[in-house]
């Protein structure tokens, strides 16, 4: 893995990590908690997006595209204000947390394999079974 990717990946969990926790500990309702995150987040990554449209960096801008990132956007909206539920509802945040994030990587494995064509191995099939032991033993 090239250098800058794992130190992207370092500081993403560094940041995904953090910030539920923050958000938990703040004592706002899940519709607030998600409203400002959601504000903030639309604030950090204009910056980007508008550098990208100035430098005409912006993709291949097809409707399928198009189609699919309203898709993205609407997953994660649903995503975001179930995620924040969680997270007010949950007695124990590390349990809770852990199994949402364990529970990410089968779904993400099986829709990288229907959305980009990637193959069925025999690690991932063992990252499934891993996976549901550890929400069993947590849950």
């Amino acid at each position: 893995m090239k250098t800058n990717v794992l130190l992207y990946c370092v500081l993403t969990a560094f940041c995904f990590g953090t910030w539920p926790i923050i958000m938990k500990a703040s004592g706002l309702k899940p519709g607030v908690a998600a409203f400002i995150l959601t504000t903030v987040t639309l604030i950090i990554v204009f910056i980007p997006f508008i550098n990208e449209i100035r430098n005409g960096e912006s993709g291949n801008l097809t409707g399928r595209a198009l189609k699919l990132g309203l898709m993205v956007g609407l997953l994660n909206g649903l995503g975001t204000v179930l995620f924040q539920k969680a997270i007010v509802a949950a007695e124990d945040m590390s349990k809770s947390y852990i199994i949402i994030l364990v529970s990410q990587l089968p779904v993400a494995a099986i829709n990288s394999m229907i959305f980009l064509g990637e193959p069925f191995t025999i690690k991932k099939l063992a990252g499934f079974i891993a996976a549901g032991i550890t929400i069993f033993l947590l849950a």
